[in-house]
């Protein structure tokens, strides 16, 4: 879709092609939206070239130093070498452990970013991700808020703001009745709301005992 849309094609003719490769493409779609659609639109029609070599060392790096990390994290780990994790406890309370192990986690939101950036470097996209750099400036609740989460929100305000309304309010509510219900519910409860608008929607008795009888069940 992405080649489709790249060249010898009437702008009018592509428009809602280019909105659906935006949304579908895997880079934006797993990364979260990194470009703005104007931005998106302007290098797919543009024969650009990204610069890739130094993304492709990056990646490696990151690779590379994850490896390392999960090497090091299960031998620690290894029923024959307890002697190692007792090591460890004892001179140093696990706290390197424990850091050694943050660190690897880090820099599995590190790869994963890195990887859609290559990907998209592959395309000649440049998507200019800055969550690397965003994951070293965390120190505070505020600055997760602020650096951690910027993708997940824009994520949001991608799927379901310029979807569904350009109302404000109903913006606001939506983005944050989806994030309580992801984050605070279980999938019993998101299934409690389900039955409740199956409820609402059909209004017929025996179709409201159905969903009642399959909601039981599950």
């Amino acid at each position: 879709m992405l080649r489709m849309t790249s060249y010898n094609i009437e702008v009018q003719e592509i428009k809602l092609v280019e909105y659906f490769a935006y949304l579908l493409y895997p880079p934006l779609y797993y990364s979260g939206p990194l470009i703005q659609f104007t931005n998106w639109q302007t290098q797919i029609r543009i024969n650009q070239q990204v610069n890739k070599k130094h993304k492709y060392i990056i990646i490696g790096f990151f690779l590379l130093t994850l490896q390392i990390l999960t090497q090091c994290y299960a031998l620690t780990n290894h029923s024959q070498n307890e002697w190692l994790w007792d090591k460890q406890i004892s001179t140093l309370s696990g706290v390197s452990f424990f850091i050694t192990s943050t660190i690897q986690i880090y820099f599995k939101f590190i790869f994963l970013w890195a990887l859609q950036e290559c990907w998209a470097s592959y395309d000649n996209i440049d998507i200019q991700t800055n969550n690397p750099k965003h994951i070293f400036m965390i120190n505070s609740a505020q600055s997760f808020e602020k650096y951690f989460c910027a993708t997940y929100n824009q994520f949001l305000i991608k799927y379901i703001k310029d979807i569904f309304s350009q109302n404000t309010y109903l913006n606001l509510l939506l983005i944050y009745s989806i994030t309580i219900i992801l984050v605070n519910c279980d999938l019993k409860t998101i299934w409690l709301f389900v039955t409740l608008w199956l409820f609402h929607v059909f209004e017929e008795k025996k179709l409201q005992l159905c969903t009642l009888q399959i909601s039981i069940q599950y």
